[in-house]
């Protein structure tokens, strides 16, 4: 069988048609295409309006997911950098706390050996006024004996009628009684300087470690707040840089949201 010829069936029925029946079939068949070509834009249309619906979604998605994969990245730098301020601020306070503590220790070991050292020389000093109360008695009743004595020869001088001797032996005993005196108040008084001398050096001693010890004290808590004023330093730098971050980040987000629009 013979293939048929392309638009032979349509030339005859144009052909056996009128003028006015193929006017009105023109016009038909000119109003279905343009049916079909509105058809075909408002498909088109329509799935351009739903493509970029779901890309304008997708967009969103992806733009909130950023968001939270920067603010996860940006937690995780901030806790790495304040936990590793964290770890230098111990360890400076445990270098910090065990130097004090050694000195403490050592100023210790000075205010205990100090007050042994008082105490061994309160002991001495003791032992001392001991000794020279023996001595001062023993040279008192010395005297107290050479003073009878005399007594006995002046009497005996009276009782001859010599009155010189008597003379110079009351003179003799007024001598021996001065010195005896003095001899008393140079002790008291040596006792006394010495007792002063010696609560005039414990209370020095007292004084600088007292002293020692405010300076360390004041030593460690100037160190405290230089630390924590660099911690809140590099805080404040960190919260700058995190700033900056944001809007660069948001910056991009525009870019990406002016992209999706065009």
């Amino acid at each position: 069988m013979a293939p048929k010829k392309k638009g032979k069936g349509k030339g005859d029925k144009l052909s056996r048609m009128t003028v006015e029946q193929r006017q009105q079939y023109l016009d038909r068949r000119a109003a279905q295409e343009a049916e079909t070509n509105r058809r075909k834009e408002e498909l088109l249309a329509c799935f351009l309006k739903l493509k970029l619906a779901d890309e304008e979604r997708k967009g969103n998605v992806n733009q909130a997911k950023l968001m939270t994969k920067w603010r996860e990245v940006l937690r995780q730098s901030k806790t790495s950098t304040l936990t590793t301020q964290l770890k230098e601020l111990k360890t400076r306070v445990a270098e910090t706390t065990k130097q004090q503590e050694r000195l403490i220790h050592l100023l210790s070991s000075q205010v205990n050996q100090a007050q042994y050292q008082r105490t061994r020389a309160a002991h001495n000093h003791l032992s001392a006024v001991h000794k020279l109360t023996e001595l001062h008695e023993e040279h008192v009743e010395v005297l107290n004996r050479h003073m009878r004595a005399d007594e006995a020869q002046v009497v005996g001088s009276q009782a001859a009628g010599t009155e010189d001797m008597a003379a110079t032996h009351l003179h003799n005993l007024r001598r021996l009684s001065l010195v005896s005196q003095a001899s008393h108040r140079h002790h008291n008084f040596t006792e006394r300087e010495e007792l002063a001398a010696f609560h005039t050096t414990t209370t020095h001693l007292t004084t600088q470690l007292e002293e020692e010890v405010a300076a360390a004290r004041v030593e460690r808590e100037a160190a405290l707040e230089e630390a924590w004023a660099r911690l809140a330093l590099s805080l404040r730098d960190h919260q700058q840089h995190t700033a900056s971050l944001r809007d660069t980040c948001n910056h991009l987000q525009q870019r990406v949201s002016n992209n999706h629009t065009n």
